[in-house]
């Protein structure tokens, strides 16, 4: 049996003082919840990652049509599992997923004690991933190219292009975006990396990598993936 957190519960009717047990997959899902609707984080960045297969624009709060949380490993304390989920966006794309977390519980002597849920990567490819190959441009590596966002939108309605570079060896590489922009790499149909920035290290496999990239600005941006890391 998974462990549980009792908090007190007053009974309004008769106002009869009661004790009510929270379980820790219910605190685990309202913070899942919480961080469907919250882009602007990390964690949160990465649930929508794990579930939609690309980050749907931070500022848009994702409703949970489907939440389910089952604990793998652990105690009381800290621990481990695996959602299966379902988010609707603003412009009533669904989202669905399951995904791996890791999760600790934590007390503070200024707040109630609280579960946070970290460490989301998503369980198998992603479900976007095909349409991205179908929209996919070549790029070399050391050569910057312009991109455009007014061909093809994502689902939430952002501009986004994909480019498709061949990698020789495995290594890390350098991305750097100028310009108004955030990009997600691929390989093996699953997302490796979202930093959300312009620059970032990746450590990536032989073979090819697809890049997204989104904004929802219509001025183009510079994209280059240097042949070493930044």
């Amino acid at each position: 049996m998974h462990p549980r957190r009792c908090v007190p519960l007053l009974v309004l009717l008769g106002a009869i003082g009661a004790s009510g047990c929270r379980s820790r997959e219910a605190e685990i899902r309202d913070d899942l919840t919480r961080l469907a609707a919250d882009g602007i984080t990390a964690v949160g960045a990465d649930l929508r990652l794990a579930i939609c297969g690309w980050t749907p624009a931070r500022t848009e709060t994702l409703k949970v049509r489907g939440l389910t949380v089952a604990l793998k490993g652990g105690d009381a304390a800290k621990g481990n599992g695996e959602i299966d989920a379902s988010f609707e966006t603003a412009s009533g794309h669904l989202c669905t997923g399951k995904a791996t977390f890791s999760f600790e519980h934590r007390t503070s002597a200024n707040r109630p004690s609280y579960v946070m849920t970290q460490d989301i990567r998503r369980i198998g490819g992603s479900p976007i991933f095909a349409e991205l190959e179908g929209h996919a441009v070549p790029l070399a590596l050391d050569a910057p190219v312009d991109v455009r966002f007014d061909a093809w939108k994502l689902p939430d309605g952002v501009g986004a292009q994909v480019l498709r570079v061949e990698l020789p060896a495995a290594g890390r590489r350098c991305v750097r975006v100028r310009g108004d922009a955030t990009f997600t790499v691929y390989q093996s149909g699953e997302p490796v990396i979202d930093p959300g920035g312009a620059l970032s290290n990746v450590d990536l496999g032989a073979g090819p990598a697809w890049i997204l990239l989104t904004s929802n600005k219509a001025a183009p941006v510079t994209l280059t993936v240097d042949a070493k890391g930044c």
